[in-house]
């Protein structure tokens, strides 16, 4: 909602508390290598392009963070059409997994998602099940 901000700046951390950003828990070229996306606050939104959703019906989703809300998946960047939601909350760092209902398209499409709620989510990932 306030923009973009450099990862590479002076007082970064300061600057990114408010920004989703990109980032992994080991080094580079390391066997444990996670990238993920960090810190989802309300209304934080991550894209996802293109995928075969044919006979996609439901979406696991892992996260993990202190948060409450909720997630909404779509297929385009607006949300004019919610494809999908699930209620999620986490009170500890450990992961945490959520599965969605998905309205079902045929064909390829890119796929959004965007976090409601409170505090902060790390995005991990997702999986697509028929």
């Amino acid at each position: 909602r306030t923009g973009a901000a450099r990862y590479d700046s002076p007082l970064r951390r300061l600057r990114l508390r408010s920004h989703p950003y990109l980032t992994q828990d080991a080094p580079d070229a390391s066997r444990t290598e996670s990238q993920y996306v960090a810190n989802l606050r309300d209304g934080a939104v991550v894209g996802f392009k293109y995928f075969d959703l044919t006979g996609v019906r439901r979406i696991e989703l892992e996260v993990r963070g202190r948060f409450s809300g909720r997630i909404l998946a779509s297929t385009t960047p607006d949300f004019a059409r919610i494809r999908g939601t699930t209620a999620i909350e986490s009170r500890s760092r450990a992961l945490t997994t959520a599965s969605l209902a998905f309205e079902e398209i045929d064909g390829a499409s890119a796929l959004y998602f965007r976090f409601d709620g409170r505090g902060a989510a790390d995005f991990l990932g997702f999986s697509l099940f028929d």
